[in-house]
């Protein structure tokens, strides 16, 4: 049986769910019914970071109306989500701009759908022990460095090695479960490692390490909605639908970024306070799909294969849709807003 304590706090989340699934209710009320006939189910693939619209279930009930279930599968990062994307376990999900790079690479038929602009403010940091010699990444020459590999945070590490005249050559990769970084870098199995700032006070790993790089100044285009090519271009009705909702949710974040705080603190392992303060720094937004964002997507891909991360060239637009594609799934709110 709950405490009454527990039953409070579980209230609390209930009634903060259900204001956020009110989200969905003016898209509900008179909502077109025609939707596309042949899909009867959308696998959304998400990661470990949480996700408000699945814990809203403002897609669910969106889709309902075109009758259209809805399942989820979480995912630690952005290249298993895309491996499952390829192998048709899910039909789409967001990762960031490195992990579509790679799955192109091999050979899968994913398509971008629009893009989530990076935030001015830093989200990877490199970081060592508090009681390391390194102070710079000058100094991380030769050193042992753990990152999970084919993520964002490969090409935020080329990135931070490339101004300090390094490059992969120059430090040893160390293959280390993301769940045991702290635990490797406390037992001197490496001598570093790359992980995202919000994580940075779990289990009191603010107090044992030294940030010695953040993200700031370091370009990109940020994130990206992908789907799989075929069920893109069969399933406009739906893709602009879950975009919708995806959209209006960050907005609703934006607006209440404690309320949001609340609803997912817990999943992550985070305080309240920490998960607010994140929210407010990072404004979630959309942007189509454009030529500039594009072309500096084709940029990070040149530059992988100019450094010898990845084995060979990338088109990037080899993964477009057509302009007549893109006005059919993405919602108008996020066009205006361009």
């Amino acid at each position: 049986m709950f405490e009454p304590q527990s039953v409070h706090l579980l209230s609390r989340r209930k009634a903060l769910l259900s204001s956020l699934s009110l989200l969905a209710v003016s898209t509900l009320t008179g909502c077109a019914r025609e939707s596309d006939a042949s899909t009867k189910v959308v696998h959304i693939g998400y990661q470990v970071a949480g996700d408000l619209a699945r814990e809203s279930k403002v897609i669910d009930r969106r889709l309902a109306t075109l009758g259209v279930k809805t399942e989820w599968a979480q995912f630690v990062n952005g290249p298993p989500l895309l491996e499952a994307l390829n192998a048709g376990a899910i039909d789409l999900g967001s990762t960031g701009e490195t992990p579509p790079i790679f799955a192109q690479i091999a050979g899968a038929d994913l398509v971008y759908l629009v893009n989530i602009p990076a935030s001015t403010s830093s989200a990877y940091i490199l970081i060592t022990p508090k009681n390391s010699a390194i102070r710079t990444v000058a100094d991380l020459k030769g050193k042992k460095i753990a990152y999970p590999r084919g993520t964002a945070a490969t090409y935020y590490l080329a990135q931070v090695l490339k101004e300090a005249g390094l490059n992969f050559d120059d430090v040893q990769q160390v293959t280390v479960q993301i769940s045991d970084y702290s635990g490797a870098l406390q037992r001197g199995e490496i001598d570093g490692f790359v992980t995202v700032e919000l994580y940075l006070e779990r289990g009191g790993l603010d107090k044992l390490v030294r940030i010695i790089r953040d993200s700031k100044g370091i370009s990109t285009p940020g994130s990206y909605f992908l789907a799989n090519r075929k069920f893109a271009v069969e399933n406009p009705v739906i893709l602009k639908a879950i975009l919708e909702e995806y959209y209006k949710t960050g907005l609703w974040r934006n607006a209440h970024p404690r309320e949001a705080a609340k609803i997912l603190a817990s999943q992550l392992n985070l305080r309240v306070e920490r998960l607010e303060k994140y929210y407010s720094k990072y404004r979630y937004t959309m942007e189509p799909m454009n030529e500039k964002i594009i072309n500096d997507q084709q940029k990070i891909a040149d530059f992988l294969y100019d450094i010898k991360v990845i084995p060979k060239k990338v088109n990037i637009r080899d993964a477009i849709l057509t302009p007549e594609q893109y006005a059919a799934i993405t919602p108008d709110a996020i066009i205006k807003s361009a």
